[in-house]
């Protein structure tokens, strides 16, 4: 392909001021971990996206642009007041509680005047993103990422000029009718009939595609949803099921480094001796981390499992959100209540929490997930969750997989894991015991009523085999990285085909093979 275009909210960087310097940081989130991974290397990829703070805004005046010979950048200059609407008001709030279904009747969703101004921001700035589009050279095919910038190629039709394909990937879950149909009536028109201007549409499961053709039928007036395709205006418009994949090579690297090996001495010092239960999330509201800190406290109360370390390591998200604000203090105060009871019954466990300003270290994940004996992954709902996959690679499919089946995930690799109903703690508690005994059989006895994962042999036999040849984890880590899985180790080889067989590049080709 000659070249590509991406369009999203948050960008490959971030600036900030240091000691009167101006320094770039790696962007942070899904969404920028996956597409990174796709264009990382790629000389012909252009990447537009806002401005998020003051020191972005000053770069994206800079007549130099933010650039430095990676992806080109380019940072749209949005007024602070018309962003804070656009992406506290319309997105966060309104829309993203939506989609993620966190919807509590009694005092959410309530669309008034708030979303209404916030709308209004939402459609200025999915126009300044058209025009910054229509403004690039060449006629390379358009990415717009996630539901941010649902409304662009709607937008972009209007402009004269670019004719090149442009598709619509939505990143986070897509929601039920019975949730999406407490939008005001015509905003569900207006997202539904715009998203279908797009040349074609992807989602990262097909729960997420079969849920919002279920909305195009309910919800739009003439369209005609098969299998596959929406027909509507005129028009035919093609839905692709293309999960996200990892750039493992890239992994590797970055879980051998030396970054990741001092993250790996600090955590080391906090697990002391004890096996690990690990979780890598930002504090988002539908990461449900508080109902992890239960689960673990009911594992070692009510399960007897004893020996543990519950390594979170966590990153702030969205602390200006009031609500945001009042889910970490719980996660924090839950976690400390947790860890009081245990050392007042003296039992061998605690909750170690690790917390970060940002998301954007990914030594320090990669470290944190190659120590787990179990990770935790246990959303209430998530478009797809890196995390689960990434704990493949950083542990060399040793770590047993404990993951909502509310995940885009679970569709992919569910098989090879312990699957959830993220909102029952005793189901998570006793999966977490499954795991953690199926990682050490000489340990603590399966947990009751949970059977594990649908795996074809004893995954401890498999990871005892999965000595790799030539290997490049650090020495003493217990990481073992590239080489060839022994074929005695069915599952665990299964497993890491799963996640890294498909490169970033083919989830490209099937995302636009509609279209080219």
């Amino acid at each position: 392909m000659d070249g590509i275009l991406v369009c999203s909210h948050r960008g490959p960087y971030s600036y900030r001021v240091v000691d009167g310097q101006v320094r770039k940081n790696s962007g942070s989130g899904g969404v920028v971990t996956a597409l990174a991974a796709l264009l990382r290397g790629n000389d012909k990829a252009a990447w537009i996206a806002c401005a998020l703070s003051d020191t972005d805004r000053a770069a994206a005046r800079d007549p130099q642009g933010p650039g430095d010979g990676e992806v080109g950048a380019v940072l749209l200059d949005i007024p602070a007041s018309t962003h804070s609407r656009f992406y506290d008001d319309a997105c966060i709030t309104g829309l993203g509680f939506l989609f993620h279904s966190l919807v509590d009747q009694a005092y959410t969703p309530t669309f008034g005047t708030r979303f209404r101004r916030g709308w209004e921001a939402y459609r200025d700035v999915n126009h300044a993103y058209a025009v910054k589009i229509s403004e690039q050279p060449g006629n390379w095919p358009v990415l717009v990422e996630d539901y941010h910038l649902m409304l662009v190629a709607d937008e972009l039709r209007k402009l004269p000029g670019r004719k090149a394909p442009i598709a619509y990937f939505h990143h986070i879950a897509w929601c039920p009718p019975e949730t999406f149909g407490l939008l005001p009536d015509a905003v569900r028109r207006e997202i539904l009939g715009k998203l279908l201007a797009f040349d074609t549409l992807g989602f990262h499961a097909r729960r997420w595609a079969d849920a919002f053709l279920a909305c195009c039928d309910l919800f739009l007036p003439g369209a005609s949803c098969g299998d596959g395709r929406v027909s509507w205006g005129g028009r035919e418009i093609p839905i692709v099921v293309a999960p996200a994949q990892v750039d493992v090579p890239y992994l590797q690297k970055i879980t051998a480094g030396d970054a990741a090996q001092r993250w790996r001495r600090r955590f080391e010092h906090r697990m002391q001796g004890r096996r690990v239960l690990v979780r890598v999330d930002r504090v988002d509201l539908w990461k449900n981390i508080l109902r992890g800190f239960l689960a673990f406290e009911h594992l070692t109360f009510e399960e007897s499992v004893s020996g543990v370390t519950f390594l979170a390591l966590l990153a702030r998200s969205r602390g200006h959100v009031p609500e945001y604000r009042r889910y970490l203090s719980a996660c924090l105060r839950e976690a400390r209540r947790i860890n009081h009871r245990l050392a007042s019954a003296g039992a061998d466990a605690r909750i170690s929490v690790s917390l970060a300003n940002d998301h954007s270290d990914h030594s320090r994940a990669l470290a944190g997930l190659s120590l787990g004996d179990a990770t935790l992954v246990n959303p209430t709902s998530d478009g797809l969750n890196l995390v689960a996959k990434e704990s493949v690679v950083a542990s060399d499919a040793r770590s047993q997989l404990v993951l909502s089946t509310t995940t885009g995930a679970y569709e992919e690799i569910g098989q090879w894991a312990h699957g959830i109903n993220p909102f029952d703690v005793h189901e998570t508690a006793a999966a977490i015991a499954a795991a953690l005994a199926q990682h050490c059989p000489g340990g603590h006895s399966a947990s009751r009523g949970h059977p594990g994962p649908r795996r074809p042999e004893n995954p401890r036999q498999a990871s005892e085999c999965s000595q790799t040849a030539g290997g490049i984890g650090p020495s003493g880590s217990g990481v073992s990285l590239g080489g060839t899985v022994s074929p005695q180790a069915g599952w665990a080889r299964q497993l890491r085909e799963s996640v890294g067989g498909n490169s970033p590049e083919a989830w490209l080709r099937l995302r636009l093979a509609p279209v080219l």
